[in-house]
């Protein structure tokens, strides 16, 4: 007879803790499945982080070089601004010169030459500053074209 069959006593806490070790054994091998789902679940939990992060970046980038663009116009806008002054300066100082000129082919149209060379040589000079005073209209004329082309740029 076997040392088993002699202790029935025996016979029933071993059969117990057989049975004890089986359920530890599948209770381990349910927690080893959980565990390695919950390491899957976690490992696609990384992939969608770093996704994530990626879409992160690349927005950053984009509203970096969206920041670069406003500061880009801003500059331009500045830029234009302050040729628009100049240009407007400009045009001012060439209706003054126009008006000097205009006043100055009436005052020499009208005064009186006895000798016909001073005529001749009056004439010349009317005749130059007319010739002037078409440019500076003309340019005048241009600029005012150019600064309203610059005002509705601006806009």
């Amino acid at each position: 007879m076997s040392r088993d069959s002699k202790h029935p006593c025996l016979q029933a806490t071993l059969q117990d803790l057989e049975k004890e070790k089986e359920n530890v054994q599948a209770d381990t091998k349910a927690l080893a499945h959980k565990h390695k789902a919950g390491q899957n679940k976690l490992a696609a939990a990384k992939v969608e982080l770093d996704g994530i992060m990626s879409e992160t970046d690349r927005a950053k980038g984009e509203l970096s070089r969206h920041q670069e663009t406003l500061d880009n116009t801003a500059s331009e806008i500045a830029t234009l601004k302050e040729q628009k002054t100049k240009q407007k300066a400009k045009v001012k100082q060439l209706q003054e010169e126009s008006g000097t000129l205009e006043h100055a082919i009436r005052d020499k149209k009208s005064a009186s030459v006895s000798q016909t060379t001073r005529r001749h040589d009056l004439e010349k000079q009317v005749k130059a500053m007319e010739t002037r005073e078409q440019e500076c209209l003309e340019t005048v004329e241009t600029l005012t074209r150019e600064i309203s082309g610059l005002e509705r740029q601006k806009e």
